[in-house]
């Protein structure tokens, strides 16, 4: 489950530990300010596959609040904090404004397309203020990217279930999207019942609406949510 907020944290130990020149690959590569992780440079490449992607791509390499390249790693998420070690990835902001994208390492094998749909949610972070609106805005592009690369790359309808945590959670949104008439009403009943995001308020700067088929009032009955999102 992802618990998708900005932390101020000093781990300035670990990033350069992560970011270490002499396990730099080599100088021509374009993301060096983003990562040296092979995999993760693929995931990057991969990105222009559709025109979310492309957009995700753009916010990585500095199109953001930060104006700087987004830093991007796999990591043990409970070395950040024990109260992280549940997430499945995290967006993080150190003391000098620079922002990283830390995915739980359990996620490292999985397909790079359903990377591709973890950053197009990932990147919507970027300040140190969130809201139930700002993450139904990132469910919905982890959804319609996938559903995208699907159709681009068919072999991915052919996964098993529980070959990749990653991938039973997309298929999981994707099912909640497509129930719903291709609406994000199941989602944000999701969302709206997850205790990981009961202290967000509704709204946040840029993101200030819930579509009107999905909207819960505070005095709405509990609905039943007919998929869940497990982490095995």
């Amino acid at each position: 489950m992802f618990k998708n907020f900005i932390k101020i944290l000093m781990l300035s130990f670990l990033f350069a530990l992560v970011f270490d020149t002499s396990s730099c690959l080599a100088d021509n590569n374009v993301y060096s300010e983003i990562t040296n992780d092979e995999k993760l440079i693929q995931v990057l490449d991969s990105l222009n596959q559709t025109v979310l992607g492309q957009k995700t791509r753009n916010i990585i390499m500095g199109d953001n609040l930060s104006k700087r390249p987004i830093r991007i790693l796999f990591i043990n998420i409970s070395d950040v904090s024990p109260e992280c070690s549940n997430d499945e990835a995290l967006v993080c902001k150190d003391h000098s404004g620079n922002l990283y994208i830390l995915i739980s390492n359990e996620h490292r094998n999985a397909p790079v397309e359903a990377l591709n749909a973890i950053l197009s949610h990932e990147v919507i972070h970027q300040d140190a203020v969130s809201s139930k609106a700002e993450e139904l805005q990132g469910w919905l592009n982890e959804t319609q990217e996938w559903i995208a690369l699907k159709k681009l790359n068919p072999e991915l309808n052919y996964i098993p279930e529980n070959k990749y945590p990653l991938v039973d959670r997309l298929n999981a949104i994707e099912k909640m999207y497509t129930s719903a008439g291709d609406s994000t009403k199941y989602i944000y009943q999701e969302i709206y019942y997850n205790p990981a995001y009961s202290d967000l308020a509704l709204y946040s700067p840029g993101y200030t609406s819930i579509p009107a088929d999905s909207y819960i009032s505070d005095n709405t009955s509990k609905l039943y949510i007919s998929h869940s999102i497990k982490r095995n």
